[in-house]
């Protein structure tokens, strides 16, 4: 798929020497930087969705928890 974008100048001329130092096309560039900056909006959806959900629950452990655990694990030396 081509298309036509706008960018600051400066942007374009680092975007330039960063290709051309790392031995990518423009397109393969601007591709890359895309998909990555898709891939992080989505984790951070992700994220923001797990923080409403788990701002919503407890988070202290149930002591009877905390009581079976210190019995089932061996005890150790530091």
């Amino acid at each position: 798929m081509k298309t036509a974008i706008s960018i600051p100048d400066t942007l374009f001329k680092q975007a330039e020497v960063y290709a051309e130092q790392h031995n990518l096309s423009r397109s393969e560039l601007y591709a890359q930087a895309l998909k990555q900056f898709l891939d992080e909006q989505r984790q951070a959806e992700i994220t923001k969705h797990l923080d409403a959900i788990y701002s919503t629950q407890p988070s202290a452990i149930d002591p009877a928890w905390l009581q079976a655990q210190s019995e089932i694990l061996p005890k150790e030396e530091w």
